[in-house]
């Protein structure tokens, strides 16, 4: 049985609900939405946190860039 890497991903964005669709849609993913709050600006967030392989990683980053260059993953 071939083993698979998967690593777990945690992605701040203001655009969360936008991305989590197109994880749906294109990695065929789940995850979750959770609030988060900025230690240095005090200002309210959403997180993502979903698991994929590894080899998808490159995927969700290119999915990510063009949503908002505020994401930080």
């Amino acid at each position: 049985m071939k083993k698979v890497l998967m690593i777990r991903f945690e992605i701040i964005t203001p655009d969360a609900q936008r991305l989590c669709q197109n994880i749906f849609d294109q990695l065929h993913r789940t995850a979750t939405i959770m609030d988060a709050h900025g230690a240095y600006s005090g200002t309210d967030k959403k997180m993502i946190i979903c698991v994929l392989e590894k080899q998808k990683s490159p995927e969700l980053e290119d999915m990510i860039k063009p949503l908002s260059k505020y994401s930080l993953f």
